[in-house]
């Protein structure tokens, strides 16, 4: 039995309410298993300063007052920050939270259907379909849509908070509402068409006027929803100024209105084939030049739905609530204001195509009213497993960048930014062949594009055609004068090719256009070291790291720099926040290795070398330092190891060899003490620096005695003592003399930490 329409839920209501939200759940559950992508995912979290702070106080405060990708949303911001503070940058989990809300939006659908329609099973139907429709998959599976699912639970929480109120309208239940509205405006600008949704479910199904409406009973229900119009204005204002000097909204005469009205029916069109039979989503759709014929189609299409629509009202006013729903809700988002290059997307259906499979839903009770229950339980079964096995399709496409796009090229070749975004993989795999051929296949498509140009310049570069390069930085910036990527990068191109003088004002230009821009600072400062302006690159580097603070390779040039400006200790400190923020930036860390050493800090200093050592990245220097450093440690046994990785990765260098030897003969640990192989190491060592060593004479000696070959030891010490006197070494002289008297005592020499 069905409750009441307004009336409290029963308790099966929530179970399944429940059930749904867990399916749900399992349907979405592979997205825990995939990455985030390159569109978009970058600039709302990856790589995006704010987000990537984690939950702070100051973080909070700016993800109200600043512009989040050109949009204003900050409940939506604060969620990605939580999700980083909690998960860190792991897209596992920030899709499973996704995901989980959509469940939950599911659920609170069928309750909120149940409550104001009072059906049971059409309204489980509904949000069943709602919640398992392939067309779902890119508002879940798509980090960066978050708002989509977020601005979803308020907007039905605001439904919900409405449908109490009608049953009992009260000052507290508006303040309610008020407040679930506001908080959904603060997730998504698309939310700005609620109140007139609200209007539509007055008609059906809350029944609160009849078609066609009458002044008198439209007018109150219209001053009653004041506030949340006042709510949209404001929104809208706020969109407004977010957007305005970025590049999201397309200009007229980019894209000329007739155009826009075109690609507007046709899409309204496409979306209701979408719904339908689901196949070929893609990420990305480009514009298209529509036949005459394709929008008279779509015209007449629309045309005839609304009529049917409007005269079916009265024996089914579902229908009517359901269509305006659908075509009222996508205005916003239909591409009159066209924002991006898409001619329409997947996402853009989440909360409209809610009143097509609600009126669809309604229709096939009406008409399935004399059927057996088994048959409409079977028909809707096939159904929703069809959108299940559908939406596991999907998902596997969104596995990663790569599945993606390359999806997105199959379903239509001529698709650029599919083209661009492979490039982008292509050459962070350093695939220089394939990145190429993919930038210029999209410029094939969408001639002139300043960021496609920007990107074949870079992968141009890298491949040693910087001619090519060149004249690519040139065109994008010819074509985008205000893009600031393309005059940091043929400003650094230039500095390569000594014209410096011609860079700098490019990079003035592109921090003027950009002031947090931190690669152009940090380019900036490597013009300024290379030209010997010490103070300035020190004043770009650290303007580089204002901008971002985890720029590991800012740290560590600052430090460079402060360091041959004689600040050893804001040196340290800068090479420490790079070690810190990159742990396998071994630059970095070989840096403060030798800044410690040089301060006397040993200990510290043999840690990072021993880490470089550890992670294979130490070089034969390092290695020979390391050595030395555990040797007047007396760690015998350490200082050998690095010392034999030292030689195996240059076998023919005396000093190392001489240094091993000397441990070897010389070392108070008798695990470790060696003679023969401390002779056959000083052998080579002397015998490679020609014989004209006094230290790897000495060693040798040394070396001679602890094998109990007292008289060649004798013998080398003198060689080696005169050696040391004729080059002026006197005090190692005195100090081979003395060695000299035990050797003809027949003792070895022990040498404790030096």
């Amino acid at each position: 039995m069905n409750p009441p329409a307004g009336q409290p839920l029963p308790p099966r209501a929530w179970l399944a309410a429940l059930a749904l939200a867990a399916l749900t759940v399992v349907v979405f559950w592979p997205v825990r298993q995939h990455d985030f992508i390159s569109y978009d995912d970058p600039k709302y979290i990856t790589e995006n300063p704010l987000v990537l702070g984690g939950l702070t106080w100051d973080g909070i405060g700016r993800a109200f007052v600043e512009p989040h990708f050109h949009m204003w949303h900050p409940l939506t911001t604060l969620s990605h920050m939580l999700d980083v503070e909690l998960f860190g940058v792991n897209a596992g989990p920030h899709h499973l939270v996704s995901a989980s809300i959509h469940a939950l939006n599911g659920a609170l659908l069928f309750l909120v259907l149940l409550r104001m329609t009072g059906l049971f099973w059409p309204s489980l139907v509904v949000a069943a379909l709602f919640a398992w429709h392939p067309l779902r998959v890119e508002s879940v599976a798509w980090a960066s849509e978050r708002k989509d699912v977020l601005s979803t639970l308020f907007w039905l929480l605001t439904i919900g908070a409405y449908v109490r109120y009608v049953s009992q309208p009260g000052l507290r239940r508006y303040a309610l509402l008020l407040a679930a509205f506001a908080l959904g405006i603060t997730t998504k600008p698309m939310i700005v068409t609620l109140p007139c949704a609200l209007l539509l479910l007055d008609y059906w199904p809350l029944k609160r006027f009849t078609w066609p409406a009458r002044k008198e009973t439209l007018l109150p229900l219209l001053r009653e929803k004041t506030p949340l119009f006042a709510l949209s204005a404001l929104l809208a204002v706020i969109t407004y100024l977010s957007q305005r000097g970025g590049d999201v909204v397309v200009a007229s005469d980019v894209l000329p209105v007739m155009d826009r009205l075109a690609n507007a029916v046709v899409a309204y069109a496409r979306y209701l084939g979408k719904l339908a039979w689901p196949t070929d989503l893609a990420v990305f759709y480009p514009r298209e030049n529509w036949a005459l014929w394709q929008v008279g189609g779509a015209v007449a299409l629309l045309a005839c739905t609304t009529v049917v629509a409007v005269r079916g009202a009265a024996r089914r006013p579902y229908g009517l609530t359901g269509w305006l729903w659908f075509v009222g809700i996508l205005v916003p988002v239909i591409g009159l204001v066209q924002a991006g290059g898409q001619s329409l997307a997947d996402r853009y259906t989440y909360v409209p195509t809610l009143g097509i499979i609600l009126a669809g839903v309604w229709i096939a009770r009406d008409l399935g009213a004399s059927l057996p229950r088994a048959i409409k339980f079977t028909l809707a079964a096939i159904a929703l497993a069809a959108c299940i096995a559908g939406t596991r399709a999907q998902l596997h496409h969104w596995r990663n960048s790569e599945t993606l796009f390359t999806h997105a090229l199959a379903i239509n070749p001529n698709n650029p930014l599919a083209h661009n975004h492979l490039g982008d993989l292509a050459a962070r795999g350093n695939d220089l062949t394939n990145a190429i051929a993919h930038y210029e296949a999209s410029l094939r498509i969408a001639p002139g594009h300043a960021n496609t140009l920007n990107s074949l310049g870079v992968a141009l570069e890298t491949a040693g055609r910087t001619g090519d390069a060149e004249r690519r930085y040139r065109a994008a910036i010819g074509r985008q004068p205000d893009f600031a990527e393309p005059l940091n990068n043929l400003a650094t191109l230039l500095v390569a090719q000594g014209k410096t003088p011609e860079a700098m004002p490019l990079y003035l230009r592109a921090l003027e256009l950009r002031p947090d821009y931190a690669e152009a600072h940090f380019n900036f400062g490597v013009a300024f070291e290379r030209s010997g302006d010490l103070s300035r690159a020190a004043a770009a580097y650290s303007e580089a790291v204002r901008a971002r603070p985890t720029y590991a390779k800012a740290l560590n040039n600052l430090g460079a720099v402060l360091q041959q400006l004689n600040q050893p200790q804001e040196a340290l400190r800068h090479y420490e926040a790079a070690v810190s923020v990159a742990p396998d930036f071994f630059e970095a860390r070989s840096n403060l290795a030798r800044l410690l050493e040089r301060l006397g800090r040993i200990d510290a200093a043999i840690v990072h070398y021993q880490e470089l050592m550890r992670r294979k990245a130490a070089s034969p220097q390092m290695l020979y330092r390391l050595g030395a450093l555990l040797a007047s440690r007396n760690r015998p046994q350490a200082a050998l190891d690095a010392l034999r990785e030292a030689t195996r990765a240059r076998p023919d260098w005396p000093e190392v060899l001489a240094l091993q030897a000397r441990l070897l003969a010389t070392t108070t640990d008798t695990n470790v003490r060696n003679g023969a192989e401390a002779v056959r190491l000083a052998e080579r060592a002397d015998e490679l620096s020609g014989g004209m060593s006094a230290i790897i004479l000495d060693t040798l000696a040394a070396a001679y005695a602890e094998a109990g070959r007292f008289a060649e030891a004798q013998s080398t010490a003198r060689r080696a003592q005169d050696v040391a006197q004729r080059s002026g070494q006197v005090a190692l002289a005195q100090e081979i003399s003395a060695r000299l008297k035990g050797y003809e005592q027949n003792r070895p020499y022990r040498e404790g930490a030096k």
